[in-house]
């Protein structure tokens, strides 16, 4: 099947992961806001893109911050970076990872192509993450 004819079917399937995260997210956030326990463990990474154009580094940006709990801080574009707060960062790793898996999702429905890059890419090759 071209991937032309499953862009729209893609973009879809990425509104409703996005639908599915703002929801989730809201919950969670809401239920350590009123329990007195809350399992915040605040913290800011800094996060390589493979997004490769200003319009989805913006949209990256953008659906992190409407996201409850996650909130772009910096944007840095050559090469692609952003800077994240997130309320539950007990882990880099695994918060890093939660990024990639939602920057794949997203890079899959906006694409017409659907090809997400294994690695964040510059002029001058792969980016090293470091820690």
């Amino acid at each position: 099947m071209s991937s032309l004819i499953t862009w729209p079917i893609r973009m879809v399937v990425f509104a409703c992961q996005f639908a599915f995260a703002l929801v989730t997210a809201s919950f969670q956030v809401a239920r350590d806001v009123l329990a007195p326990n809350s399992r915040f463990r605040p913290g800011i990474v800094e996060f390589p893109l493979r997004c490769s154009t200003d319009f989805e580094i913006t949209m990256m940006a953008n659906c992190i911050t409407l996201t409850p709990g996650t909130l772009t801080l910096a944007v840095r574009t050559s090469p692609p970076t952003l800077w994240v707060h997130g309320m539950y960062c007990k882990d880099r790793d695994q918060a890093i990872q939660e990024l990639r898996d939602y920057e794949s999702q997203m890079l899959r429905g906006i694409r017409r192509d659907g090809v997400v890059p294994d690695a964040p890419v510059t002029e001058n090759g792969p980016i090293e993450e470091t820690s």
